[in-house]
C-alpha cells in the first residue's frame, strides 16, 4: 500500500525541493556516492556534489543521523581537487545504514543535502544510498570489451565522456550509448533502459524511436537506425537517478507506458497529454497531467450530488482498461465508460470533492475520431524484451552489477512485491500483474555477439 501520496510519479519531487529553476539555473550538476553500493565491508562513504554556482559564499551541508556535516572544495579530506566546484564529505557507514529496514528495499535515506549562497537556500536534496543485502542473488559478470561488462540482465558501459556537458533529456548522448550497446548485442530487444551511475537530478523519461501503430494518436515514424537498431527497438527509458530504478515499480511501468499512452489529439484526452486529464483514468499507473509531469491520483470516486467525493485508495497501481486498449492488450469492446472533469483546474485532496460537470468517454470515443487500433489486440505483441544498460565512469564493481541486475530482473515478476521509491514505500504489481496477466516483460540478455563468434 502507498504510505505517501503525492508526486510519486515524478522522481525529482521525491528527491529535491527548490524554487522554480530553469535547467541552466540548477545549482547542482550531479552527485556521486562512493562506493555506489554499500556492503558489509564498507567502512565509510564519500559524497561528492558538483555545483554550478560560482561564488565563494556557497556552502554545502549534509544533515544525517542528527549530525550536520559540511562539504568542502579544498583538496583535503577526500576532496579530489581544490576549487573545481565539486564539494566532498566522508560519511561514517554507521550513519548510512542507521535504521535500515527490509521495507527500504535496498534503498536507504541518508540525509538532507542543503546548498546555500549568502544564507539563501538554493536547493535541498534528499540523499539515498544503495545497500547490499544477503538475499540479492550472486551474478556472473564477464567482460566483453575493455569498457563493457555484462551479467545475465545488465550491461555496464564505462564512458566518462557521456557525463561531460550532459543536458536534461539529452538524446544524442543516449543515442551514442545505444549504438555502443548494439555493437556487442543483437537487435533482439523492444526497449532499452539507460541508467546513470552518476546521479543527475532530473525526471526519468521515455521516448519512442519507432511507431508503426495506428489509432493511438502517435505519428508513424522510424528512427531506430540512429540508435543502432535496424528493425526492432521501439523506445528508450532513461533513469538519471539510479536509486529510482526498479523494474517492478509502478514508476518504471509508467515510463514504459508512454510508448503507447497518452498521445491522443482528441478532446478531452488531449488536456492531459502525455498523461491522462483529471478523470477516473488518472487512478491508474499513468496518473494525470500537469505541465507534462505525471501526478498521482490515489483515489476512488464516489458520486455525490453535482460532483464526486475522493476516497483514498491503498490498492497498488494497475493499468486501466483504456491503457490496455492502447497497449494492444484488450479490444475496444472490453473498455468501460470513464469520466473526465470539464474543470481541469481543480486540485484533488483526500476526503475532498471534485465538482462536475463531467464528459463521458470510452475507447469508442477514440475509434470514432482516429479509427481502430492497428494492429488490434489479437495481432499485437504481448511479450516485450528489455535490455538494461547502466552507464558509469569506469567499470562497476561486482556488488553494483549484482544489485542492478536484481532490480532489472524484477520487471519479470509474477507476484506482488514491496518497493521503495524515494520516501514512497508499499506494495507494487510488476507488469504481468498490472496488465491483468495479459502482458509480460523479459529482461534476460542474449549472449554478446563477441561470445557467439567464439
Amino acid at each position: 500500500m502507498h504510505k505517501h501520496q503525492g508526486l510519486w510519479l515524478v522522481s525529482i519531487a521525491l528527491l529535491m525541493t527548490t524554487a522554480s529553476l530553469t535547467n541552466a539555473q540548477k545549482p547542482v550538476a550531479f552527485s556521486r556516492l562512493s562506493p555506489m553500493v554499500v556492503t558489509d565491508e564498507t567502512k565509510s562513504v564519500t559524497l561528492e556534489v558538483a555545483v554550478t554556482v560560482k561564488s565563494p559564499s556557497v556552502k554545502l551541508l549534509l544533515q544525517s543521523s542528527g549530525k550536520e556535516v559540511p562539504l568542502n572544495d579544498d583538496g583535503m579530506g577526500g576532496d579530489r581537487r581544490s576549487g573545481d566546484g565539486i564539494y566532498t564529505t566522508t560519511i561514517d557507514v554507521a550513519d548510512v545504514r542507521s535504521g535500515f529496514r527490509p521495507e527500504d528495499v535496498n534503498r536507504k535515506f541518508v540525509g538532507y543535502l542543503r546548498v546555500d549562497n549568502n544564507e539563501r537556500r538554493l536547493i535541498q536534496i534528499n540523499v539515498f544510498a544503495d545497500i547490499m543485502t544477503g538475499e540479492i542473488p550472486i551474478v556472473r559478470v564477464r567482460q566483453v570489451a575493455k569498457t563493457t561488462q555484462v551479467s545475465d540482465h545488465l550491461v555496464n558501459i564505462a564512458e566518462p565522456s557521456f557525463f561531460r556537458g550532459l543536458r536534461e533529456g539529452d538524446r544524442p548522448a543516449t543515442m551514442q550509448i545505444c549504438k555502443r550497446f548494439y555493437a556487442y548485442f543483437p537487435d533482439n530487444y523492444d526497449f532499452v533502459n539507460v541508467v546513470y551511475a552518476i546521479i543527475h537530478y532530473e525526471n526519468r523519461y521515455h521516448f519512442a524511436v519507432r511507431n508503426d501503430i495506428q489509432g493511438i494518436g502517435a505519428r508513424l515514424f522510424d528512427e531506430g537506425r540512429a540508435f543502432g537498431s535496424q528493425r526492432r527497438l521501439k523506445g528508450i527509458s532513461v533513469f538519471p537517478i539510479p536509486t529510482l530504478f526498479d523494474g517492478a515499480s509502478s514508476d518504471y511501468q509508467h515510463e514504459l507506458g508512454h510508448q503507447w499512452i497518452n498521445h491522443l489529439p482528441v478532446r478531452p484526452f488531449s488536456q492531459g497529454t502525455p498523461h491522462w486529464p483529471l478523470s477516473d483514468l488518472a487512478k491508474g499507473i499513468m496518473g494525470y497531467g500537469a505541465q507534462s509531469q505525471g501526478l498521482d491520483f490515489g483515489y476512488d470516486l464516489q458520486a455525490d450530488g453535482d460532483g464526486y467525493t475522493l476516497m483514498r485508495s491503498a490498492r497498488p497501481k494497475e493499468f486501466t482498461d483504456l491503457d490496455l486498449y492502447l497497449m494492444g492488450l484488450i479490444p475496444a469492446t472490453e473498455v468501460g465508460t470513464h469520466i473526465v472533469f470539464n474543470n481541469q483546474n481543480q486540485v484533488p485532496r483526500g476526503g475532498g470533492k471534485l465538482e462536475g460537470p463531467v464528459t463521458k468517454v470510452s475507447a469508442q470515443t477514440i475509434v470514432e475520431q482516429l479509427g481502430p487500433r492497428i494492429p488490434n489486440s489479437q495481432q499485437s505483441p504481448k511479450e516485450f524484451r528489455i535490455a538494461t544498460v547502466i552507464v558509469s565512469e569506469e567499470l562497476l564493481p561486482e556488488e553494483a552489477m549484482r544489485l542492478y541486475d536484481y532490480f532489472a530482473v524484477r520487471a519479470e515478476g509474477i507476484k506482488a512485491v514491496p518497493y521503495s521509491s524515494g520516501f514512497a514505500k508499499g506494495t507494487t504489481l510488476p507488469f504481468h500483474l498490472s496488465t491483468g496477466k495479459r502482458g509480460s516483460l523479459m529482461t534476460k540478455l542474449d549472449a554478446p555477439i563477441s561470445e557467439t563468434k567464439k
